[in-house]
């Protein structure tokens, strides 16, 4: 006699999974933002801070001094700045009502706060690319050409027609040399050697199959830290962040220090109120 019930559907109520789910988050190891520019804690919203001439330090002042005579005096300028800290912010409803229908493994105060930590990090990263990561920011810009590069001695600050290099997607092209030179340039002006280097994701993809990379290391192969050493710089990070509904396809190199006003510090914000929750 064939079995008719119950079935398996019959004694077997369906629930969710205790071990995994799914969610796209990134990885917060992906920002970028405070590796390139350092978080600065403040007290206040608005406030000053000291800035010292550059060339005041940079100046040799000494002089030779004859018995019974004063030495030969020097002074140096300070100046102040100011900075103000937006407040950016953002909650995530948790209604009383669904909160104590919630079952396990859902756990809402939790997911609350990192759906609104993620978003404070991506709303930071998107900000300091906007700001940063684009020329006509920095001092000088070194500008990728097909053909007929014309940087090879010295970056020249005056004319940036000057400044061409070959692009890195060409196998002719002279990456290390490329971001020395830069780097070079920096310190002879500054007196401060940079060793911090951002590229987004496309440059270094390219960059780690790039001949002078490849030729560098045994057996042609090549890691990140590898080529962070043949470039003599601290690889801050590969720009890996998604924005949907934005793409970004260009990449640039970010060397030397930017000579504007600190940028804005922020802050997060998380309060729990079992009235009405707020991420």
């Amino acid at each position: 006699m064939p079995y008719v019930s119950p079935s398996p559907g019959d004694v077997h109520v369906s629930r969710p999974l205790t071990n995994i789910s799914l969610a796209y988050m990134l990885d917060d190891s992906i920002f970028v933002a405070d590796k390139v520019f350092p978080n600065i804690p403040v007290s206040k919203q608005s406030d000053a801070y000291f800035v010292y001439e550059r060339g005041s330090w940079g100046r040799d002042d000494m002089r030779d001094r004859a018995p019974g005579t004063e030495s030969t005096g020097s002074a140096y300028d300070v100046d102040q700045d100011t900075y103000y800290a937006r407040v950016k912010a953002l909650h995530k409803d948790i209604p009383d009502q669904v909160a104590d229908n919630v079952d396990d493994p859902l756990n809402l105060d939790r997911e609350a706060t990192n759906f609104v930590t993620h978003k404070a990090l991506l709303n930071r990263e998107i900000s300091w690319v906007n700001r940063y990561f684009k020329t006509g920011v920095w001092t000088f810009n070194a500008d990728g050409v097909d053909a007929g590069a014309t940087a090879r001695a010295a970056l020249n600050f005056e004319d940036a027609a000057n400044n061409n290099v070959l692009k890195w997607s060409d196998a002719g092209s002279t990456p290390i040399e490329d971001v020395r030179l830069a780097a070079t340039t920096v310190q002879q002006r500054t007196g401060f050697r940079p060793n911090v280097l951002v590229l987004a994701r496309p440059v270094y993809d390219v960059l780690v199959d790039h001949p002078d990379i490849v030729a560098r290391l045994d057996r042609g192969q090549t890691t990140g830290p590898a080529m962070a050493s043949d470039l003599q710089q601290r690889t801050a990070g590969c720009g890996r962040c998604v924005q949907l509904h934005r793409r970004r396809r260009r990449g640039a190199v970010v060397l030397g220090s930017h000579p504007g006003p600190a940028h804005p510090v922020g802050w997060l914000h998380v309060q729990l109120d079992r009235a009405h929750r707020q991420h």
